[in-house]
């Protein structure tokens, strides 16, 4: 008997090392012969084998992962799914942003987060350039330590199979053993597989996807883990965090828990993430089980992000369950689509050593020709380049012996930058109600600095300001203030101090009527002859 088992554990091991049982064609997906050889072999095999075939079946089973919420989250039927889809894209949010490099994507029922994961997804904008797709999410069903890949074969989905890079997978497992291959840990798993039929629909279709789960982890863990995924976060790659936020409380609890969690993250501030879930889980809301089922897989990616002052977290969207037609309000789970985008530098896309130099030169010269000093400056058309004709708001602001003596700028406008930088300067240094005018005895000693805008955008809450980078500009019926990104460095503001002063001072509308009003940061490329 030991002979024979023997022999059945020696035959098994030579099959699977010689390759002689073909799993995948080469599309990297079962092909037709071999489900055929594997089905006569395994009906008409000798018993004294069916070991070596046990085997096989998990083999196979664990190289396609079959669908397990399709009909139940989202709809089994491929023509069906298409067009439910198409129908949440039609009323997602559209994208704004510049290049996204992760989103946080929830994973009920489409019925009740559909609309909100669309959302999500759609603000993919380098469809076509990805590659991989980094699914990370907590598990709902299976009980492990670390982080368990799927690392093998494929997901088979109604809209098309997805492939596993089994490349990334492999080198995963080797850099920590934190990561192991565990495919039965998936098996049942929803959160990831409900990302699938939507980025399927949005992506290129020749994508891999990197399917992790995590099980029980250490802080500390969580670090190892982003550690050697922060080796992939590249633009050819996304990460897409799958988390639901809060469960079961009622609606309107629901509503600031979610405003909370969701503020918190989008200031890329770890500690932050941690606070807020902890003051959340001790106000001992009724109903409340978990504040973000997938907190960890959020952890990870802002282990990834903190130190990447390139990027910007960004609110999408939001619902709640009870939000649904058929959702119960008194013990709802809250949605959020959240983008981390990659914010390219004004100065980066901008002005050119000599773009910024010749409106220096006209901002000098146009002075003086305002005093009558000199003739106006003749506009030298060789050096109108299409960037110094964009339509970009400014702020020109007049040293004097390195004293302000103005600072005169808006957002809109219809000339050009450097008609703009013109107009600006004659006002800053002329019509600024708080200095006295330049002099002609004045105009061999000043000194300019220029700041061109970026658009305006909107925010919701302060954490968005990054100080040094933002600077605000808030709207109340009439009333409008601005303070430029360095004046929050120079005076060493908090987000808080900043918005205030500027409510203030600026907008004339009390120290805290920045909470009634309308809220925009932009950015600013600063330079000057100095």
């Amino acid at each position: 008997m030991q002979e024979q088992r023997n022999f059945r554990l020696i035959m098994a091991s030579n099959l699977v090392k010689n390759n002689k049982y073909q799993l995948h064609n080469a599309k990297n997906e079962i092909s037709d012969f071999d489900k055929i050889f594997y089905i006569f072999i395994r009906l008409f095999t000798l018993p004294n084998i069916c070991f070596y075939f046990t085997l096989m079946d998990k083999i196979m089973y664990n190289l396609i992962r079959k669908p397990a919420v399709a009909g139940r989250f989202y709809p089994s039927d491929k023509d069906v799914l298409h067009q439910e889809i198409m129908a949440l894209f039609l009323n997602a949010k559209n994208c704004d942003t510049g290049l996204c490099r992760a989103i946080i994507s929830p994973h009920a029922g489409y019925v009740f987060s559909g609309k909100v994961a669309a959302s999500a997804v759609n603000q993919i904008t380098n469809t076509e350039s990805i590659k991989n797709v980094f699914l990370i999410g907590s598990s709902h069903k299976a009980h492990f330590s670390g982080a368990a890949l799927y690392g093998n074969g494929l997901f088979q989905m109604p809209s098309g199979n997805v492939k596993v890079n089994d490349t990334i997978a492999t080198d995963l497992i080797s850099k920590n053993d934190l990561f192991t291959s565990n495919p039965e840990a998936h098996i049942h798993e929803h959160s990831l597989e409900v990302q699938l039929p939507l980025l399927q629909a949005k992506i290129n279709s020749g994508f891999l996807i990197v399917p992790i789960l995590l099980g029980a982890v250490t802080l500390a863990q969580l670090e190892l883990i982003a550690q050697c995924l922060s080796t992939y976060f590249v633009p050819e790659n996304l990460f897409v965090i799958s988390t639901d936020f809060s469960h079961y409380p009622g609606f309107d609890d629901a509503v600031k828990l979610d405003n909370a969690m969701a503020n918190a993250i989008i200031t890329n501030n770890i500690q932050n993430v941690l606070d807020t879930n902890a003051h959340n889980s001790s106000l001992k809301i009724n109903g409340l089980v978990t504040n973000c089922c997938g907190l960890n897989a959020v952890l990870v990616l802002m282990f990834i992000t903190s130190n990447m002052h390139n990027l910007k977290y960004k609110i999408i969207d939001y619902l709640n369950s009870g939000h649904a037609d058929i959702g119960n309000k008194s013990g709802v789970v809250g949605y959020y689509a959240i983008s981390v985008d990659e914010i390219k530098k004004v100065e980066n896309e901008l002005l050119t050593t000599e773009e910024k130099a010749y409106l220096l030169y006209l901002a000098h010269e146009t002075i003086k020709a305002n005093l009558g000093v000199c003739k106006h400056p003749d506009i030298n058309t060789t050096l109108l380049t299409k960037v110094l004709g964009l339509t970009l708001g400014a702020f020109v602001t007049v040293y004097h012996k390195n004293k302000l003596r103005g600072c005169i700028g808006h957002f809109s406008t219809e000339v050009p930058l450097y008609k703009t930088i013109m107009d600006l300067a004659i006002s800053a240094s002329s019509t600024d109600f708080r200095f006295r005018p330049i002099t002609n005895n004045e105009t061999n000693e000043l000194h300019i600095e220029i700041s061109v805008l970026s658009p305006l955008q909107r925010i919701e809450s302060i954490t968005e300001i990054v100080i040094g980078k933002h600077g605000i500009y808030m709207k109340k019926d009439s009333k409008t203030g601005t303070l430029l990104p360095k004046v929050a460095i120079e005076q060493n503001w908090t987000a808080e101090q900043f918005v205030s002063y500027c409510s203030e001072h600026k907008a004339k509308i009390g120290n805290d009527g920045w909470k009634q009003a309308e809220l925009y940061t932009y950015e600013a490329l600063v330079f000057s002859d100095k």
